[in-house]
């Protein structure tokens, strides 16, 4: 019987190694998934700069054509210059008509407000200038004369012409490039050439 038997820490044994046993492990939570992160957006392709047009080449001066080479033995001169020739303009006949008058302002001057016609024919403008007969001349108050064809007449004798010709009373003519024609008939040119009236440099 004493195999039966049991005390009461033999008893209790199983119960104590029972209560003595740990509980199972909890089930482990899921990890949390971690948020997905955005992707940037993809960044358009820049766009090719347009290359400027090549400019074309300069095209190179044309080199002028060598001058051939003297010959041996001749010493190269310049071309003789041509002896002057009398080229006086004629002193008649004058010009009868002047292309550098204003015909429109000659006949304002003609019908000027204020003109006064006279018993004699002429008239009379407001500053005292007086119309010929004809209408082909004005003389002023001063003694200056307007001819309709552009000379200018002065109280000295001297016929100044549109062109810059001047005509003296004792027959010279003084042409605008300096060019005179005196009275003996020689003609002295502007570089000191004088030319006798037979056509003979004396100088």
């Amino acid at each position: 019987m004493k195999g039966f038997i049991f005390t009461q820490a033999q008893k209790q044994g199983p119960a104590r190694k029972m209560m003595a046993a740990k509980p199972p492990a909890p089930k482990p939570k899921p990890a949390p998934k971690p948020a997905p992160t955005p992707k940037p957006a993809p960044k358009p392709a820049p766009k090719p700069t347009p290359k400027p047009a090549p400019k074309p080449a300069p095209k190179p001066a044309p080199k002028p054509a060598p001058k051939p080479a003297p010959k041996p033995g001749l010493t190269p001169k310049p071309a003789p210059k041509p002896a002057p020739r009398p080229s006086p303009r004629p002193p008649l006949p004058w010009p009868t008509f002047n292309i550098t008058i204003d015909p429109l302002g000659w006949y304002n001057l003609l019908t000027a407000p204020g003109l006064i016609r006279n018993a004699d024919g002429r008239g009379q403008l407001p500053d005292g200038s007086l119309i010929s007969e004809d209408e082909q001349s004005v003389t002023r108050p001063d003694g200056i004369v307007q001819y309709a064809d552009g000379r200018i007449g002065y109280p000295d004798g001297r016929i100044e012409w549109p062109d810059g010709t001047v005509e003296y009373l004792d027959g010279r003519i003084v042409w605008a490039d300096g060019t005179e024609l005196r009275a003996d008939g020689s003609t002295v040119y502007p570089d000191g050439v004088i030319i006798d009236a037979n056509g003979v440099q004396i100088n």
